[in-house]
């Protein structure tokens, strides 16, 4: 679970980097109605890119709680 972990935070990382490279196409978008969509999809991915590690982080501290409390402070 913590190799996927790394896995996934390095890919969200690594995705995210590219999206902030790709953002000078982007961001200029807002400015016509025709072409708005286009930039909030590419904000809502930005977005989800940016929480991944986050949401990731939380499961992997929960994980390792429950663990904690299974394996070694468990009523045995």
């Amino acid at each position: 679970a913590i190799i996927r972990g790394l896995y996934i935070f390095i890919s969200a990382y690594l995705a995210f980097a590219l999206m902030v490279l790709i953002s000078p196409l982007f961001i200029p978008l807002i400015l016509f109605r025709a072409t708005f969509g286009y930039f909030e999809k590419w904000l809502r991915i930005t977005m989800g890119f940016m929480l991944q590690p986050i949401f990731l982080f939380t499961y992997l501290a929960m994980l390792m709680a429950a663990y904690d409390v299974i394996v070694f402070t468990g009523p045995n």
